[in-house]
């Protein structure tokens, strides 16, 4: 069953990405069924968000890591337009962002893009069946993506990198947002170890530069050392992220 906070998020409310004003609070997790039930319905709704001191008591403030994502990959970007692929287009705004600045952008995901731009060319469908020119694109951007790929399939994450590196050009980059922590593998996503993410590094690129970030409280993130976030817990949501360039030799 889809939550209520999710229901009221998509009916009475805009997901102000990627900071969020509603992420379920003690009360509303404790509430019965019934007054959940009751609370969605307008006028209640748009009294509770338009009510600061109500919406306290039911939702919180909460800041995902996109803000830190984001920010990265815009600063790894030249401002010469460049050719870029981002795989996993369709839970960012990193494709608009980048077209509207200039760049010449593909987009690929297996959900459907609300967005269009002259500058964006976007593809639905599965990554693994899309056939792109060899050596062409200067960025290959894989954000909060890599983590879900297939999480059935042992090796699909290393698998994917391989096949994306071919797209890319020699001295091209790649850049990589994963989930940093005590490493696991759910049915959802993936969390990554230092270990783990060297061993999904292909022949044919290196590491270039590594940067760790951790979540010290629902709205603030914070550059970290490794030692610091490798002991997250980003099980169900990210606590600690991990961004990697990842150039090709």
């Amino acid at each position: 069953m889809k939550s209520y906070a999710t229901s009221l998020i998509k009916t009475f409310f805009r997901f102000r990405y990627p900071v969020s004003l509603i992420e379920p609070a003690y009360f509303w997790i404790k509430a019965p069924k019934l007054i959940k039930w009751v609370l969605a319905i307008r006028p209640f709704s748009l009294i509770i968000f338009d009510v600061p001191f109500l919406r306290n008591i039911f939702f919180k403030k909460s800041v995902n890591e996109r803000i830190v994502e984001n920010a990265f990959v815009l600063s790894q970007i030249s401002n010469v337009p460049s050719d870029i692929l981002d795989f996993g287009t369709t839970s960012s705004w990193i494709s608009l962002q980048l077209a509207s600045l200039g760049h010449r952008v593909k987009g690929i995901d297996l959900r459907p893009y609300e967005f269009s731009h002259p500058n964006l060319n976007f593809t639905q469908g599965d990554v693994f069946k899309t056939v792109l020119p060899e050596n062409y694109f200067d960025f290959v951007l894989i954000v909060s993506t890599l983590e879900h790929v297939r999480t059935e399939e042992d090796g699909a994450d290393k698998k994917v990198i391989k096949m994306l590196s071919v797209y890319l050009k020699r001295g091209g980059k790649m850049i990589i947002t994963v989930p940093y922590g005590r490493p696991v593998t759910l049915s959802s996503h993936r969390v990554y170890s230092k270990d783990r993410i060297n061993g999904i590094i292909s022949e044919g690129l290196f590491i270039k530069e590594a940067k760790y970030f951790k979540k010290s409280s629902d709205i603030v993130w914070m550059p970290s050392k490794e030692e610091e976030v490798s002991e997250a817990d980003s099980s169900k949501i990210s606590n600690g992220l991990c961004c990697l360039i990842l150039e090709k030799r």
